[in-house]
């Protein structure tokens, strides 16, 4: 009877953790992995392998995260936007641009 009963609260407790990210990212209106990025930077615990909740803890992490201002307002630059930035040339507007010769080595013997 005792595991019976045991079965039956293991079972209970799975049904109520039914909302995940799919849920919490159509809640804020952003994709998944925005929303598991949101979660990380508030240090919010995963419930095992898996971001899960029951709907009262749903709600307290939605409030938590509509509560925090959203970092996506700042620009983002990933190495490759610094890499290019680098790259461009800086023009003045006023100054014309210099004219880049490159050589052909393509007619010569090594």
């Amino acid at each position: 009877m005792a595991k019976a009963k045991t079965k039956e609260v293991v079972q209970e407790v799975e049904t109520e953790k039914k909302l995940g990210i799919n849920d919490l990212s159509e809640v804020l209106n952003i994709k998944p992995a925005s929303a598991r990025v949101r979660l990380r930077a508030a240090s919010i615990k995963k419930a095992g392998r898996s971001y899960e909740w029951t709907q009262e803890e749903f709600d307290n992490v939605v409030a938590e995260l509509q509560a925090e201002a959203p970092e996506e307002a700042k620009p983002v630059k990933t190495k490759a936007k610094k890499l290019k930035a680098a790259a461009e040339p800086v023009s003045e507007g006023t100054e014309e641009e210099e004219e880049t010769t490159f050589f052909d080595d393509s007619n010569e013997e090594y």
